[in-house]
C-alpha cells in the first residue's frame, strides 16, 4: 500500500496477526498506543486484535507491503 505524504491509514484491528514491512519513506507506526518512528527496511509486527495506525510523516510517500 501506498499512503500518501501527510496521510495514514486509519485506525484498524485484525483477527490476524499481521506483519508491515516498510519500504519507502518515513513515518510512524502506532500499535496499542505505542508509537515507533518507522523507515525502509524496517518492519512491525502487529498481533492480532491489537488497535494499530501508520502515519506518512515524511516528504515522500510511505511504502508499506503486509502479510
Amino acid at each position: 500500500m501506498t499512503i500518501p505524504v501527510g496521510g495514514e491509514i486509519g485506525e484498524e484491528i485484525h483477527t490476524v496477526d499481521q506483519h508491515l514491512s516498510f519500504h519507502s519513506g518515513t513515518g510512524k507506526a502506532i500499535v496499542n498506543g505505542k508509537t515507533e518512528v518507522v523507515a525502509p527496511g524496517d518492519v512491525v509486527i502487529v498481533p492480532a486484535g491489537a488497535q494499530h495506525n501508520s502515519i506518512n510523516t515524511g516528504e515522500t510517500p510511505l511504502i508499506i507491503s503486509t502479510v
